[in-house]
């Protein structure tokens, strides 16, 4: 496995995690599940008392699917569709694809606290990879391409060892693009004009 560079080992305060929030995804690694929980309550409640923002925050000890992902972040955002269950796999990453540029209006930050997020990682590695690319990539599509008036939007991921080895590997999606296809990919636009996801990493417990 390529490993990336080291990363900072100290989480900075709350309110200098918004101002990093401002251009980069987080990673945020502790073996500890106590001191993640206390470190996400922490931040999730920074983040809502940032004016025009949204936190959307994923139980990710539930989420092992396409479908319990967008069950989730419909529920928060008050949305309804029909049933995730039917179609597959790809079916679904599309229809997610689309439900998640469709949300990117509203508020003008957006934050998905991802907690747990190794459970989706252990479960499926591949649909994992999916999922972070598509996130990463709708973010920046809204910033970097369409017209429409910018919404930021940044994922925070608080997960375990498993989270922590996939972070320092540099063909996974904290350190670039799913190549799906290149011209054939929906992100297409995005991969060739943006270089890399921006994501910062940290390990709080040594």
């Amino acid at each position: 496995m390529a490993l990336a560079a080291h990363y900072p080992a100290t989480l900075p305060p709350p309110q200098s995690i918004i101002q990093l929030l401002d251009d980069h995804h987080l990673v945020i690694l502790s073996d500890n599940p106590g001191l993640r929980d206390r470190i996400g309550q922490t931040l999730k409640t920074h983040l809502i008392s940032t004016p025009d923002s949204q936190v959307i925050d994923l139980d990710g000890s539930c989420v092992t699917s396409v479908r319990s992902f967008a069950v989730q972040f419909e529920a928060q955002l008050e949305l309804t569709s029909a049933s995730w269950t039917a179609g597959s796999t790809n079916g679904q990453m599309q229809r997610l694809i689309e439900l998640l540029r469709a949300a990117c209006s509203g508020p003008k930050r957006r934050y998905v606290v991802w907690r747990d997020a190794h459970t989706m990682l252990e479960a499926d590695v591949d649909l994992f990879c999916r999922l972070v690319n598509a996130l990463f990539c709708v973010a920046a599509e809204s910033e970097h391409i369409t017209l429409d008036p910018v919404m930021v939007q940044r994922v925070i991921f608080l997960g375990g060892g498993k989270l922590g080895a996939y972070a320092e590997d540099t063909s996974g999606q904290f350190c670039k693009w799913l190549d799906d296809g290149k011209d054939g990919s929906p992100f297409w636009e995005v991969m060739s004009m943006v270089e890399r996801p921006a994501v910062i990493t940290y390990r709080v417990d040594g």
